[in-house]
């Protein structure tokens, strides 16, 4: 139908004036989406006979063109009914969609004859005050002519009709009509419901012929029956016959062997209707009896349907006959042939069905013996067999457990994305999904179920939904405890490391006050009172070792080490490490070389992680040896870097071997414990050297010392080539006169701890002009009016904590680029890194020791300097 368009020009409408209700549709309809064309754009000749039907006070109808669109006056809705507007500007086959073949006849001959047609008088229902009731009309069909006298459409006229004997005719034959209709219907409600659940062959058929004979009004009916299902081979047989007694057919060969005259329903899997057999040419023609057998029942008229399986091939025929001529219609055929196609879908489900009872036995001994529960459902989950099991597995007998379906034992929550997965098997054939869920066992405890759905309704003989049900229940407890252990194990390392962040918090921060002042009064004490200081000193730097190396390990165990890997020359850094532990190796009368045949021996690292493991492995190497040498060497193949750490210390008994790096683990324990220490050091070395992807190993013999091994891949010159130059050491020039600079040089110190603040100031302030606040506001507001050269910037302030005042001392132009140290007790490891990648320039953990503070602080002075310059 056209939208409305409501916005007209009045002076091209004029035609539809004074017509009433459809005047006004007309006037506001859209003509341009229908056949018609917009209504500025038609024919004045069409345009008055459109007035015609709209003026007229007798109901009219205008079909126009080859579709046969619809203008009616208002006279004509009640005719419309309750369909009214819809079929003003549809076209008439739509409306009239019930009855349009007979009216399209009549409108053919009306536009092939250019005569007016006028019909017997027709019952209508009509929509009359609100009710429905029954009504009579003649209708007169007449052609409307344009230009060359052209015929452009029909106006149908109508005439309700008054006549008391006609009316009465037309409601007889009404009458008989409808309880034809009635019976038919009743007919085929009776079939269809037996059919739908009738699985023997003998007796659906049966019915079938039966109702075949009361549909068509035949005298005689049979099946023939192809029991080969072999297309080449004569094998329909006799199977049902209604109407005549079979000894009639007894004398007749069967199967036929010729069946030329019904080809056509076999062969080709057509419908034949013979209004008379005897005068078909083959009829006469056909062997071995060339006509009508010799007592063969008198039959003229034939009508002859197949029943085809869902295959294709033809499982046999209806035929129905009739002594006298021309006995079966159309209407007849039609219905026929509607139940043959019912007859074979039953007779498929019966084959099916029998098919399936001879393999039942087979199939019951294998679901009957399963643990899993075995089902079949259709697309609404309801089920057509449950296996036995389903009562050891949920406690329901098969017959209990079908009366819902699969949803309704489902969880309300799980419905919904069950429904889903299932459609999209459903649409996809022998698709199979997998899924898991919990269903209500019979005394209400749930049960978890894994599920595999496999779609199988295109396969013959099943077309259903393959379920495999198998109880993960006890799996599934499993796996929450599991999940559940692993929270508890997450939650208690979580514990652990707050605890640890704590306690070196606690711990650091009296050790740096104890161990600063132990400095000072090193310098300052009478000399017989020395021993005792540094006897302090050496107990406060043994608790640091210790503590160090608790929260190593603890980092190591509770959480993945986030490293950040660089191109790192294996020899530099060793070198650099000797260097650093040559103090303590002189302390202890040792010699400590270095050697390395490969300067340039690189490998793809963390930095800082690759120096722990040295200072682990060569401190651990001098701690261990009393006379001696202690021998770093660096070697290199094609594939490997090995660093090698030998010593002539007291080696390790092969005995002690497999526990040499366990955690808290020492050769020498109890009262004949020899050395110092946690024994977590080599624990921690080998999972850093695990992190890092290398080796350790270890070769020693009681009393004549110890060779630690680590390798690492090293990368070739064709790596560097991937990423870019061979990485060149960078150096920083000397500064000429540095000390002479010094002097001119300003701290600023932030500490919240009073004894650890006096300390660094004093020590600081023999070197420095320092200023020292235990408050980031305060330092922030001191820093806004002067510049000072490095600020050393405690992480646990009271207030705005160290980070925050990193974050406004770099908004400031003065302090951009100044040096800022931070100096914390969570110094759990890992903080460096992550502290240098949040802006500060250095890193300094609690405790620390005077000389400590003061190498950094002048080391970052002199960089700056370099930058400076």
């Amino acid at each position: 139908m056209g939208t409305q368009n409501p916005q007209r020009s009045h002076s091209k409408l004029d035609f539809l004036a004074g017509g009433g209700e459809m005047s006004e549709r007309v006037r506001a309809m859209d003509w341009s989406t229908t056949p018609l064309g917009a209504i500025e754009s038609w024919p004045q000749s069409f345009k008055s006979v459109v007035s015609l039907v709209l003026t007229n006070p007798f109901p009219m109808s205008l079909w126009w063109g080859e579709d046969c669109i619809q203008i009616y006056n208002d006279a004509y809705i009640r005719l419309a009914g309750r369909e009214h507007p819809k079929p003003l500007g549809q076209p008439a086959r739509v409306t009239w969609a019930d009855s349009w073949h007979s009216v399209a006849t009549r409108i053919a001959k009306v536009y092939s004859e250019g005569d007016a047609l006028e019909s017997e008088a027709e019952v209508l229902v009509v929509d009359s005050s609100k009710a429905l009731v029954h009504s009579h009309f003649r209708f007169a069909y007449s052609p409307v002519r344009v230009e060359q006298n052209r015929i452009g459409g029909v106006l149908i006229s109508a005439q309700e009709s008054s006549d008391p004997a006609q009316v009465a005719r037309i409601r007889l034959e009404a009458d008989d009509a409808l309880h034809i209709q009635t019976q038919t219907l009743r007919t085929l409600s009776r079939v269809n419901v037996m059919l739908s659940g009738e699985l023997e062959m003998e007796t659906l058929v049966h019915t079938v012929t039966e109702a075949g004979l009361a549909l068509s009004g035949a005298q005689m009916g049979a099946f023939y029956y192809d029991y080969s299902l072999d297309a080449d081979a004569e094998s329909f047989v006799l199977f049902t016959l209604e109407g005549a007694s079979r000894e009639a057919f007894n004398h007749f060969p069967m199967p036929r062997h010729s069946r030329s005259t019904f080809d056509t329903c076999f062969d080709s899997a057509r419908a034949v209707r013979m209004d008379d057999v005897t005068g078909d040419g083959r009829f006469g023609e056909s062997s071995p009896f060339f006509g009508t057998p010799l007592g063969h029942l008198a039959m003229r008229s034939y009508l002859a349907a197949p029943v085809i399986a869902r295959t294709g091939k033809v499982l046999g025929g209806l035929f129905f006959g009739h002594a006298e001529a021309g006995v079966f219609d159309e209407r007849a055929e039609h219905l026929i042939v509607g139940m043959a196609r019912q007859a074979a879908t039953a007779m498929d489900n019966a084959r099916l069905y029998q098919s399936a009872k001879r393999n039942e036995e087979k199939f019951r001994a294998v679901t009957e013996s399963s643990t899993d529960v075995i089902a079949f459902c259709d697309v609404k989950t309801r089920f057509g067999y449950i296996s036995p099991s389903v009562q050891s597995v949920l406690g329901f007998t098969p017959a209990e457990f079908a009366k819902k379906t699969l949803f309704e034992h489902l969880p309300e929550a799980m419905v919904h994305k069950v429904r889903n997965d299932l459609s999209r098997l459903f649409f996809q054939p022998d698709s199979v999904i997998e899924l898991s869920f919990a269903l209500a066992h019979q005394d209400g405890t749930p049960r978890h179920v894994a599920l595999k759905a496999t779609n199988l309704l295109e396969r013959a003989g099943i077309e259903g939904i393959l379920l495999n049900l198998r109880d993960v229940t006890e799996h599934k407890l499993f796996e929450e405890h599991l999940i559940e252990a692993k929270d508890n194990a997450e939650q208690m390392t979580r514990l652990k490391s707050s605890l640890l962040a704590n306690m070196s918090h606690e711990i650091r921060t009296p050790l740096t006050s104890m161990l600063a002042w132990a400095s000072v009064l090193a310098q300052e004490v009478p000399e017989e009172h020395l021993e005792a200081v540094q006897t302090i000193e050496r107990s406060g730097r043994r608790l640091t070792e210790t503590l160090n190396s608790v929260l190593a390990l603890a980092q190591l165990e509770g959480r993945v080490i986030e490293i950040e890997p660089e191109t790192v020359n294996l020899s530099d850094e060793a070198a650099d490490t000797v260097r650093a532990l040559g103090a303590l190796a002189a302390e202890r009368g040792l010699v400590l070389e270095f050697r390395s045949a490969h300067p340039e021996a690189f490998a793809r690292l963390d930095r800082a992680l690759f120096q722990r493991i040295l200072n682990n492995l060569i401190g651990n190497a001098i701690k261990f040896t009393e006379t001696g040498s202690v021998t770093v060497v660096i070697e290199a193949d094609e594939a490997e870097v090995h660093v090698r750490i030998e010593d002539t210390g007291i080696g390790i008994d092969e005995a002690f071997m497999p526990d040499l790096f366990g955690e808290f683990k020492q050769e020498s324990t109890g009262l004949a414990r020899s050395h110092e220490g946690s024994g977590l050091g080599l624990a921690i070395t080998k999972r850093l050297v695990e992190v890092l992807e290398g080796r350790l190993e270890v070769e020693s013999q009681k009393g004549q010392g110890s060779v630690f091994t680590v390798a690492f891949a090293r990368l070739s010159e064709e790596d560097f080539a991937v990423t870019g130059a061979w990485p060149a050491v960078e150096k920083i020039d000397a500064l000429g006169d540095w000390e002479s600079e010094v002097a001119m040089s300003s701290v600023l110190l932030v500490e919240d701890n009073e004894a650890i603040r006096q300390v660094v100031h004093r020590q600081l302030a023999r070197l420095y002009e320092v200023e020292a606040f235990g408050d980031a506001e305060s330092a922030l507001e001191r820093a806004r009016d002067r510049t000072f050269d490095v600020v050393l910037l405690d992480i646990s302030l009271p207030g705005m904590d160290g980070l925050q005042a990193l974050s406004k001392l770099r908004e400031t132009s003065e302090h951009a680029t100044c040096p800022i140290i931070a100096i914390t007790g969570h110094a759990l490891p890992g903080d460096e890194e992550s502290f240098l990648r949040a802006g500060f320039s250095g890193y300094l953990s609690k405790p620390f020791s005077p000389g400590d503070l003061e190498a950094l602080v002048r080391a970052r002075l002199k960089q700056r300097k370099v930058v400076v310059s």
